[in-house]
């Protein structure tokens, strides 16, 4: 009776061949226009054009398929979906965005699977009638690159409708380069539109020189301090550089290089998530690149930002540079410098190394000359004008100009690299060669068994699989692992004398756990261990063993090196290289979903944004037995004088503790992850006790507890 005046009709769109729809009332079947009507199909030519779908031509999918829906370019996007639902339409166009970003689908499935949804709502509806429509009406269609091919003969700018130069005979695809440049102040100012108010606050804070964490980040060592105290009177944020590259395709060699930035003044937890660095420039080419042919519009473009700045919320913010990083690769092309297999490859002294068994071999050296600032400057132009290499320089840096840390002290060693995949993974792959297969085993199963707190990210893996080993993989087993399973299969010797690299990083790594003792402390370390290298090994006393002689001076100016970068780096160019589909137009696909991905990241509206999280257990254990243990009922009996057990004391599966979730045996989603406490007497204040972390390794008759740095060095 409800529907009594209402018709049902056969719905127009031919992706919906069945009777879905009801008219609103005052709505007759009279009132239908012929076009209406005529564009009714019949179930079998539905059947037929839904059968064939596939053979839809991939064009013109980027028009709408659907035309029955005519919807106005005028949409209020404040309003409901459609008449029959309270969702606003800009809240779902922006989680349907963000659905087809995270699924990464393609171009073409994202267009048929929208026309899909398209077809489905009911007409009419606020949804725009194709996924271009909806870019532009939220805003979301703004490409931040700007592309130019580079002939690699001749260094001349060639179109894009061109594949190869016409000016060179030579040319072909394999000599083009396509290089992105980006609109660096336009990212600035959505960024800091985001997220100026926690800079702010945080550089405030290094401003007051207040490291309340006590974690020694970048901001609070010194090379960032000195920064402040030369421009105190500027309104500025900082940058450090990161050049970087990865494969895109083995069959044709294709390779993609990265240069972007990170801004000091974010939190740690912040400064290195992937929406929160601007990439500078992008690199698309099977040939190496050269800096001064690929960064020389970009160099412009941040001289610009470090003299005029940009204007967010009527105040104008300019550039500092404290910086770059990168592996031995990337600093050779950002330093113009000779390869790291070279004579006088250093960055930081004048260690020529000697050639040694068909190798370049850096043997310890106990007083060797330093670079300096102006000595570098006059080996790098003196390079540059006899086109010569002149101690290793092959010219001068395309970064000198713009580095507020003068070279060399603004060169910051990649630690990921120089000292977890390089360094530790050679010594992972000596020990383990020195094994027998019986205990190769033994060992290889203690590291895959071996359980770690829920928050690490990644367990152990075996040494017979150290082929595409990660970096924190790497990580956790140097600082983990190693020493409780391989105490017994080791000489002692041997083991202490790595033991004391570990424990070197370890304090570099992390707090400083001994004050202002903690860099010399380190910096012994790695002095004896580099001293006594050749007694242990052979044909590895190589340059990045050499580069931890410079450690202590690295952490004296950049603070902890869990804070420098290496690992948030590493994801943003992981996560830029994967971002395409398709086997073609690499560099365009990238760019454009960047674009999307960063703008939909910055201007969408977090669902949880009313969301408080308040340190306290939740997750309730209904079934917990507490007569079990007589330790419950003493603590009931000491707290409460009531009969009722199960009634007074409730269970829970997982607490928060500062803002952070830890797991109970309780909770079985957990698998293998474990958070043991330890608890041990704290000599500085009597009667008090400090609780931590700590991994417990099982060694049949007796168990080993090591403890574990706290979140932020994880993340």
């Amino acid at each position: 009776n409800v529907h009594k005046n209402c018709y049902r009709l056969i719905c127009v769109s031919p992706c919906s061949p069945l009777p879905i729809e009801y008219l609103p009332d005052g709505i007759t079947p009279n009132n239908i226009s012929n076009d209406d009507s005529n564009s009714i199909m019949h179930d079998d030519r539905d059947l037929q054009w839904i059968n064939n779908i596939d053979m839809v031509d991939i064009k013109s999918t980027s028009e709408p398929v659907f035309q029955t829906d005519k919807t106005d370019d005028s949409n209020d996007y404040d309003s409901p979906l459609h008449p029959y639902t309270d969702m606003l339409t800009n809240s779902f166009c922006f989680r349907l965005l963000k659905s087809f970003r995270y699924s990464k689908l393609s171009q073409s499935e994202s267009h048929r699977l929208f026309d899909l949804i398209h077809s489905a709502l009911p007409s009419p509806n606020n949804l725009p009638i194709s996924i271009n429509k909806l870019l532009q009406k939220l805003e979301l269609n703004q490409n931040f690159f700007r592309k130019t091919n580079i002939c690699l003969l001749c260094y001349k700018e060639i179109s894009d409708e061109n594949r190869v130069c016409l000016s060179c005979p030579t040319s072909n695809k394999n000599n083009i380069a396509a290089i992105y440049d980006s609109d660096v102040k336009s990212i600035l100012c959505v960024l800091l539109e985001k997220i100026g108010d926690t800079i702010r606050v945080y550089k405030n804070d290094l401003i007051l020189n207040n490291d309340t964490s006590g974690n020694l980040d970048i901001g609070f060592a010194y090379a960032y301090q000195n920064l402040l105290h030369r421009f105190s009177n500027e309104n500025f944020i900082t940058a450090l550089m990161h050049l970087d590259g990865i494969g895109l395709c083995k069959s044709n060699k294709l390779k993609m290089w990265l240069l972007s930035f990170s801004i000091i003044e974010l939190p740690a937890k912040l400064r290195y998530q992937k929406h929160n660095m601007v990439i500078v420039s992008i690199w698309v080419s099977s040939k190496e690149p050269i800096a001064s042919v690929w960064l020389q519009k970009s160099i412009k473009k941040l001289e610009e930002l470090k003299l005029t700045g940009v204007i967010v919320n009527d105040q104008t913010i300019k550039l500092k540079v404290l910086g770059i990083t990168g592996d031995s690769p990337a600093l050779k092309i950002a330093l113009n410098f000779i390869s790291h297999n070279g004579y006088y490859c250093c960055y930081f002294c004048y260690l020529r190394g000697i050639h040694q068994k068909q190798k370049r071999q850096y043997p310890y050296e106990c007083l060797h000359q330093m670079r300096t600032v102006n000595s570098f400057a006059q080996d790098a132009t003196a390079a540059e004008q006899l086109n010569r290499n002149e101690k290793g320089h092959l010219g001068v840096s395309i970064f000198s100009n713009i580095v507020d840390i003068n070279f060399p002290y603004g060169i910051i060693v990649d630690y990921a690299h120089v000292s977890l995949l390089r360094h530790s993974k050679s010594i992972f792959i000596e020990l383990y060669r020195r094994l027998t297969p019986y205990v190769r085993n033994i060992v290889d199963r203690a590291l895959i068994h071996q359980p770690f707190p829920h928050f690490f990210h990644r367990q152990m893996r075996p040494f017979n699989d150290l082929s595409f080993v990660k970096a924190t993989e790497i990580r956790n087993i140097l600082f983990y692992g190693i020493l409780p399973i391989f105490h017994k299969h080791v000489s002692s010797e041997i083991l202490g004398h790595f033991a004391m690299f570990i424990t070197a990083l370890r304090l570099l790594h992390g707090k400083p756990i001994f004050g202002d003792r903690t860099s010399d402390i380190a910096g012994d370390l790695l002095t004896k261990y580099y001293k006594d290298f050749s007694l242990f090994y052979d044909g590895l006393e190589n340059f990045v063993l050499h580069l931890h002689q410079h450690f202590k001076n690295q952490y004296e100016m950049f603070g902890a090196f869990s804070h420098l970068g290496s690992f948030g780096q590493e994801a943003l160019i992981g996560y830029v290289g994967s971002n395409r589909t398709g086997t073609r137009f690499y560099g365009d696909l990238i760019c454009k979903n960047y674009s999307i991905d960063f703008l939909l990241h910055h201007k969408m509206e977090k669902s949880n944004q009313f969301t408080k999280i308040v340190d306290g257990p939740f997750d309730q254990e209904f079934n917990f037995d507490f007569k079990n243990n007589s330790l419950f009922q003493l603590l009931h009996s000491v707290q409460c004088t009531c009969a009722s057990l199960d009634s007074c004391l409730t269970a829970y599966r997982r607490c928060i503790i500062n803002s952070q979730v830890y797991h109970s045996l309780q909770y079985k989603r957990r698998q293998k992850s474990v958070s043991y406490f330890v608890r041990y007497t704290s000599t500085a204040v009597p009667n008090s006790y400090l609780f931590d972390n700590c991994i417990v390794f099982d060694c049949e008759d007796y168990h080993i507890a090591t403890p574990v740095s706290s979140y932020d060095e994880h993340d």
